[in-house]
């Protein structure tokens, strides 16, 4: 229902912005980010939308803060994290081809803290459209998506977070060759953990130390049914590591400036590389919010990526609001980013 957004469908359901491919659209679970991408896509269809409070979305380039995965912009997912009051749901949801889906949740609150945890399975039978169809329209799959997440004041000026996720798919298909009925068997993974440290000494400035490690997989099996002689197998492992600190000073009521450094440790082993591979890249990123009149708002920023594997890059970006009247306000957005190699 937003203006702007397209949800192509390419392996998997993925969302574009600004026009550009999905690639360039940074895709964030609470603050951080989701990996496992084939062609470039991040399949919306991963993600378990019971739980969820609210979505943010940024349109244009946000490359100086979050890397050239944002160039297009970013959308962040934000759940449920209410600490008022403790809350225990539990939905149900049958159809047709033996399709349902099962959710149960608990929040509790208590003096400086809370917790929450939920459990969501997704599964159906499939079907297939037409009786000449050789292989199945839509595959039998199951489904299961575990979440967690606590937080915890130590004192006023002391916060953390420790979150958690947890996602797992089974597939089954098959379909026709010449030597016979080929089943496809597959699963995927996916998990993600997280350690926020907050700190916030004085009204006019807040730290924050993240830890974030997600770690993504595929494995498929093509056999024949008859004699089960291997057809094809393919694996694909991704793991993902990244420390950052960030910093926000209220150096005036006219200016909000925002700096941090940080981290990123990747690897990658498939079947198609014959050894695992690995990449290693830091940063550094710093933006002015800057509001010279009540009408006005401008936005400052660059970051300064270097990798073991590619040249050193530099992103700016330039961002202009102004209110035209209290109904109309005109956005622009200048960025710059990259994509390796070029």
């Amino acid at each position: 229902e937003q203006t702007g957004l397209f949800t192509p469908s390419n392996h998997g359901t993925a969302v574009q912005m600004q026009g550009l491919e999905a690639e360039y659209t940074l895709i964030l679970l609470d603050g951080e980010p989701l990996i496992g991408r084939t062609a470039g896509t991040f399949d919306l269809s991963r993600i378990v939308v019971s739980n969820i409070e609210r979505i943010e979305i940024i349109k244009g380039p946000v490359s100086s803060l979050y890397g050239s995965d944002a160039l297009a912009g970013v959308i962040n997912i934000i759940t449920r994290n209410s600490k008022q009051t403790g809350m225990s749901s539990l939905t149900a949801r049958y159809g047709s081809n033996n399709t349902y889906t099962l959710d149960g949740s608990t929040r509790i609150p208590y003096g400086k803290g809370s917790f929450t945890a939920s459990v969501s399975t997704y599964n159906s039978d499939g079907y297939t459209l037409g009786s000449d169809t050789a292989s199945p329209t839509v595959s039998p799959f199951k489904t299961v998506t575990a979440q967690s997440r606590w937080e915890h004041s130590w004192t006023e000026q002391w916060h953390t977070i420790l979150s958690g996720r947890y996602y797992r798919q089974q597939y089954h298909s098959y379909f026709p060759d010449a030597k016979g009925i080929v089943d496809d068997n597959g699963k995927e993974n996916d998990m993600n953990a997280s350690l926020q440290i907050g700190n916030t000494p004085g009204k006019h400035f807040k730290q924050v130390l993240r830890l974030y490690y997600s770690r993504y997989g595929t494995d498929e099996a093509m056999t024949y049914r008859e004699d089960k002689r291997i057809y094809d197998a393919s694996f694909f492992r991704q793991q993902y590591l990244k420390p950052e600190y960030q910093a926000d000073w209220q150096l005036h009521p006219k200016h909000q400036l925002t700096a941090g450094t940080g981290y990123v440790h990747e690897s990658l082993e498939a079947t198609r590389y014959d050894e695992r591979m690995a990449f290693n890249s830091g940063y550094v990123f710093v933006q002015e919010n800057w509001k010279p009149a009540e009408a006005w708002n401008i936005l400052l920023g660059g970051r300064f990526d270097t990798h073991n594997q590619y040249p050193s890059q530099f992103s700016p970006k330039v961002s202009v609001s102004y209110q035209a009247h209290p109904n109309w306000r005109i956005l622009g957005a200048v960025g710059r980013g990259y994509r390796a190699p070029d």
